[in-house]
């Protein structure tokens, strides 16, 4: 049951998202650099787009950079479990489905995506500048799309194995 579900949620989910009507509005923070505002604010609109930045000082700069990056990971990881559960939500809208029972799924899909490890995202602008390092990542809707599917499946996987 849950794997035809995640199929079909997948399904309609990939065919909303790609509509040319969707588009989400960003704006980065105002203290973010210029390269970094244009990266984050004109990246595509299906696309999910996350923005770290961590302070710098000489001793740490490659500790910021993977502060920055993992914050900006975060990001996407965040949208991907919002996403997942309004699909799963329209989804028990128009079903027979036990409300708590889609509360435990979305709860395993949730921390499965903030584990995921994201394939697909990268880094599509990086900047120092007024002692922060700044990163922008993105993850285009394709990819979004199969993360999600990873971390249902497994989900699947997991409730099959208690049910039995």
């Amino acid at each position: 049951m849950l794997i035809s579900l995640a199929s079909l949620m997948i399904v309609i989910f990939g065919s909303c998202v790609t509509s040319a009507s969707y588009r989400m509005d960003r704006s980065a923070p105002p203290d973010a650099p210029r390269k970094i505002r244009r990266a984050y604010e004109n990246a595509p609109g299906s696309a999910l787009v996350g923005i770290g930045s961590a302070d710098v000082n000489p001793s740490n700069s490659q500790i910021a950079q993977r502060t920055a990056t993992a914050r900006a990971r975060t990001q996407i990881a965040q949208q991907l479990s919002t996403l997942s559960r309004s699909m799963d939500t329209d989804f028990q809208a128009s079903s027979q489905m036990d409300p708590k029972a889609l509360l435990s799924y979305q709860e395993q899909i949730s921390v499965l995506l903030s584990q995921a490890s994201l394939t697909g995202a990268g880094i599509i602008a990086q900047a120092e500048a007024n002692g922060k390092y700044w990163v922008v990542i993105q993850m285009n809707r394709p990819e979004a799309v199969r993360e999600i599917e990873r971390a249902r499946q497994l989900a699947d996987a997991a409730t099959a194995s208690v049910t039995k």
